[in-house]
């Protein structure tokens, strides 16, 4: 039996065999030529195993913080999304707020508009009134003579 080799990792085996009546029959040299090359198996795929194993632990780690990176980032977004939908309801209110004002001081303004049409027409009616009267004073009608 020869080791394996580097290239392509093979493993040759070289069994003799015994000629018997019943035919051949592998030797008591081959059949341990045959368990070495098991053992030698065997050995490189406990060490392929335990590579593996070592990389998908690595692996395992790698996502593990990953998983933590972004546990945190979202617990940041959550936090930040939060502060943004009490902000946004905040301006919501105050928007809601300047609404109403305005339109209590629409309906003041409006007060105030009759209030001004209200005075004017009593001030055109006194004016008229009291032009009305000076002109009386001023045009007075000519006794009439018979």
């Amino acid at each position: 039996m020869s080791e394996p080799e580097n290239d392509s990792n093979k493993i040759n085996i070289e069994i003799e065999a015994l000629e018997t009546p019943v035919g051949p029959i592998p030797s008591l040299e081959a059949i341990k030529e045959i368990i070495k090359g098991l053992n030698i198996l065997n050995d490189e795929m406990i060490k392929n195993k335990e590579t593996i194993n070592n990389e998908v632990l690595k692996l395992m780690e790698i996502i593990d913080r990953e998983l933590k990176s972004l546990k945190k980032l979202l617990a940041e977004e959550t936090i930040s999304f939060s502060a943004l939908k009490e902000s946004v309801s905040g301006i919501q209110n105050k928007i809601d707020e300047l609404i109403k004002e305005e339109k209590n001081n629409y309906k003041k303004f409006e007060g105030l508009i009759n209030e001004l049409k209200k005075t004017i027409n009593n001030f055109e009616n006194n004016l008229e009134t009291k032009i009305y009267s000076i002109l009386k004073k001023i045009i007075k009608p000519k006794p009439k003579t018979s």
